[in-house]
């Protein structure tokens, strides 16, 4: 997982956040897997299995990194959660 997180100030683009994660590298199980893909839709690129999340929503490039990890959290989350209610 990685950021690619740029500003310098002169251009209203360089607050663009963008977040690359290989889905492979992510200890989930099939079911949770499938749920997440679900979640984030075309951000998935099944060619190089990375889901892909870019915002340049807020002003400054820290509150789009924190809004994305947020928002990737939340999907996490929310994919295990299905397996845990599954398993009671």
């Amino acid at each position: 997982m990685y950021n690619d997180v740029t500003d310098d100030g002169t251009h209203p683009m360089n607050r663009k956040v963008k977040l690359t994660v290989k889905l492979s590298k992510m200890s989930l199980t099939e079911r949770a897997k499938r749920r997440l893909l679900m979640m984030v839709e075309e951000r998935y690129d099944p060619k190089k299995d990375e889901i892909v999340i870019v915002c340049r929503r807020y002003p400054s490039r820290q509150e789009n990194k924190d809004h994305i990890q947020h928002n990737m959290t939340q999907h996490l989350e929310a994919a295990k959660a299905e397996e845990s209610v599954r398993r009671k």
